[in-house]
């Protein structure tokens, strides 16, 4: 998720996942193979992505990031510790250092 987060969606919806991940409420992200998620979950769980994926229109207009721009071109990241940004709305949603700086831990703000 941290790969996708200076891109297409918002951190909100990539926080749900993150913690829709945990609950195990849903089967999508059970098991190491899509082949053992078929064969050993699939018909007794229900998928993540029907559940962020229902109308309006999928997916939700707050769930795309505003500043994203599709692109053919390959993705060329900077790896400088200089430019490297922590995704403090992720790694600190359960410190109280993340709500001391006035975040919303939804990510909206």
């Amino acid at each position: 998720l941290e790969c996708v987060y200076q891109f297409e969606f918002t951190p909100g919806l990539l926080l749900r996942i993150a913690n829709e991940s945990m609950t195990n409420r849903f089967g999508s992200l059970l098991c190491d193979t899509e082949q053992e998620r078929q064969r050993e979950v699939a018909n007794f769980t229900l998928s993540l992505w029907s559940a962020l994926l229902q109308p309006p229109e999928p997916p939700a207009p707050t769930d795309v990031n505003a500043r994203y721009r599709p692109s053919t071109r390959p993705i060329m990241p900077v790896v400088s510790q200089v430019r490297f940004c922590v995704w403090e709305e992720y790694w600190f949603r359960f410190h109280p250092f993340g709500r001391c700086r006035g975040r919303d831990p939804s990510g909206g703000g």
